[in-house]
């Protein structure tokens, strides 16, 4: 391998982390915006019935959502996952109305992507 593609895959790399920081601050965030302690309960049921603790959120948003659903429900899920959205696009400085189609998963990907692809240039 040679070091041009050794250093995109090690800044590739880099930037995934930077995203995943970002979001497991947006989410610790916008979870205390509701309730101080929020972000507590979210992460101990998080970890107890789906296995995932805080670090690992940004692999595993399809478990993150699930618990949102099983702790708040289907209403009270989507709205959560609304204001991290917002907050999210917000914090990387992109436009989330364009996305509106999308679910939650789709949505931070989409972000993970741009966020990436603006931090490149």
């Amino acid at each position: 391998m040679n070091a041009e593609i050794r250093s995109e895959i090690e800044t590739q790399s880099q930037l995934k982390k930077e995203f995943d920081l970002i979001l497991r601050r947006i989410i610790r965030e916008s979870l205390k915006s509701i309730s101080e302690n929020l972000d507590s309960v979210v992460y101990y049921v998080l970890e107890q019935k789906y296995d995932v603790k805080e670090e690992e959120i940004s692999d595993n948003i399809a478990e993150f959502s699930k618990c949102l659903q099983m702790v708040f429900g289907k209403k009270a899920r989507t709205f959560i996952e609304e204001i991290i959205t917002v907050n999210l696009y917000v914090k990387i400085k992109e436009n989330h109305n364009q996305i509106q189609e999308k679910d939650f998963a789709e949505k931070i990907e989409h972000a993970k992507q741009k966020y990436i692809q603006k931090k490149k240039i």
